[in-house]
């Protein structure tokens, strides 16, 4: 018989963010490797990632790995830096579609405020940078065994997480600039950005209060509804023909409300007990099943996605819930506050499967048991038996 080994690949990420990630301070900052300020330049891909259509204001994409995105192919270009801005060189295939970032300075406190444009808007976005973790697991097939257990290796990396966005006008010649912690923004007035004593307390009481999300409280669910929208999750997910993680956080509290998932072409349908578009019958489509939780923590999805091709790309994604806190602006009181509750969703790992597989999934206790493929490109003997049979085991 002829032998078959595969390997998969998981990038699991820590439990909570909120919790189990660090800050980064300012003394930290060469440990970043990808600067605003100064080459190797964070690219404003990245940054043009993070905001908001000009024509809504609510955060959506909230945390990306900034280690993991450099092998992704969403974020190839040639960046190209020119007095204080820096920008990807489109060439002349793009020529319209330039971004931009223009780096302002840095509170005392390690908070990190840009200015960035695009061909339609401008604004003002404040970041910080956390210390994570990533989980590779390794998945080795042998003839020799019936169950192939998955072992981890912890990895450290480093997340760019959004606090909050300040629109401006696509017309904005304005100067910008930061004096201590006071953002000043032209005409429009100065803004007192909240110390870090004040925020180090309030994310104590947070993690006091809020130590794991209760899952009944989330403003929409993977298995009832309202549901989740599927744009949102393949946005967590890692495409088959890119590498590396990208988005790892994404906002739901505001994803209900959002122009983005709003649209009618965007209506979320349920059809069995997959959750997708209503335009599944389209060449490309992404949705999703529910397949349960482990660890109280941890919920596993079953996803397929089918970019116009023959092919039907089936795969597994782990996600959790968590509350953080952006920023808010308030123009009256000159101030810029973390008060703003969210609830995200986070991508602990995701895994490709294979073309159009079939196969058995099953939790036992905080264990996901993966069936051999069964599906048409499974390899087959002559007399049709399948010459693959290992199962594969995840331990959470």
């Amino acid at each position: 018989m002829r032998k078959f080994v595969f390997c998969y690949t998981i990038f699991l990420k820590s439990t909570l963010l909120a919790n189990t990630c660090t800050h980064i301070s300012s003394d930290q900052y060469p440990k970043i490797c990808f600067f605003f300020d100064h080459a190797p330049y964070i690219s404003p891909k990245i940054i043009e990632h993070f905001c908001c259509l000009s024509n809504e204001s609510e955060d959506q994409v909230v945390a990306i790995d900034i280690l993991k995105s450099i092998s992704s192919n969403q974020y190839i270009g040639k960046i190209k830096h020119s007095g204080t801005c820096v920008s990807v060189d489109q060439g002349d295939l793009y020529p319209l579609h330039d971004t931009w970032y223009e780096y302002i300075g840095q509170t005392e406190d390690g908070i990190c405020i840009i200015k960035r444009g695009g061909e339609q808007e401008q604004s003002i976005l404040l970041f910080e940078f956390h210390n994570d973790s990533t989980f590779q697991y390794r998945l080795v097939e042998s003839e020799n065994l019936d169950i192939c257990q998955i072992m981890p290796q912890e990895n450290e990396t480093i997340v760019l997480k959004k606090l909050c966005e300040i629109p401006l006008n696509k017309n904005w010649d304005m100067n910008v600039k930061l004096e201590g912690n006071t953002l000043f923004v032209g005409n429009l007035g100065e803004l007192q950005i909240e110390s870090k004593y004040s925020r180090k307390l309030r994310t104590l009481l947070q993690n006091l209060l809020n130590p794991i999300i209760n899952a009944d409280s989330l403003p929409c669910y993977l298995d009832a509804m309202p549901y989740i929208n599927p744009k949102i999750i393949a946005n967590l997910m890692t495409s088959i023909s890119d590498r590396g993680n990208r988005v790892v956080a994404h906002n739901l509290s505001d994803s209900l409300q959002a122009a983005t998932y709003r649209r009618a072409e965007d209506q979320v349908d349920q059809s069995n007990t997959s959750i997708h578009l209503n335009n599944q019958d389209s060449e490309t489509f992404f949705r999703y099943e529910y397949i349960g939780q482990v660890n109280q923590a941890i919920h596993i999805l079953k996803t397929t996605e089918r970019y116009g091709g023959s092919g039907f790309f089936v795969g597994l994604l782990m996600v959790g819930f968590e509350y953080d806190y952006g920023m808010t602006v308030d123009w009256n009181k000159g101030s810029i506050t973390q008060n703003k509750k969210r609830c995200l969703i986070k991508k602990h790992a995701d895994m490709v499967l294979e073309d159009r597989w079939m196969g058995a999934l099953k939790l036992e206790e905080n264990r996901l048991l993966i069936g051999p493929n069964e599906g048409i490109l499974a390899p087959v003997s002559e007399n049709g038996e399948l010459l693959v049979k290992t199962k594969f085991m995840i331990e959470f």
